[in-house]
């Protein structure tokens, strides 16, 4: 797909099919959004992937705890990646919002839908969140950038919204 067709596509997914996304085609999608910019060029970040029905649900009841919103679902996704970054870092967001741009466009050149969720930014301190972070290997030092829900999309899902900027160039 030419990089403007790619931009044009890639849109917010909130409903997915229960199909589960390849491994090997989540672990290029990774390796793509490595070489996302960040600050220093120190690539400290970790994208912890989650393809595991039983690990993404046990998510889903971790943003409840942290959020309070016991209807929350995530949408259902196939698969999470959650990208990290070490908390001293003062560029660690940016740096995780760098390589979400990258994952989610890398899904969408492979056909996947994608979200961002941030319900766990700020979050990382809450008791249930760091213990779920630790049982998952997210190292102690970071902070969550973003998580990303990949998958492929369900019929039902909206057409994408029209774009728009305010534009000035001098």
């Amino acid at each position: 797909m030419d990089w403007k067709a790619l931009i044009e596509a890639r849109k917010s997914t909130r409903a997915y099919e229960p199909k589960p996304v390849d491994k090997n085609v989540l672990a290029e999608i990774l390796e793509e959004a490595a070489y996302a910019p960040n600050a220093m060029h120190r690539n400290t970040w970790q994208f912890t992937a989650l393809t595991d029905e039983k690990k993404i649900a046990e998510l889903v009841d971790v943003v409840k705890c942290a959020t309070g919103r016991e209807d929350y679902t995530m949408y259902h996704p196939p698969a999470v990646v959650i990208v990290s970054d070490e908390k001293d870092d003062v560029n660690a967001r940016e740096n995780c919002a760098c390589a979400l741009t990258y994952l989610f466009l890398a899904a969408a050149n492979r056909g996947l839908g994608s979200v961002w969720i941030n319900q766990l930014k700020y979050q990382d301190e809450k008791e249930c969140v760091r213990a779920y972070l630790d049982e998952i290997g997210v190292p102690k030092n970071h902070i969550v950038g973003g998580l990303a829900v990949i998958g492929y999309p369900a019929p039902s899902e909206k057409p994408r919204a029209e774009k728009k900027a305010n534009i000035k160039i001098l």
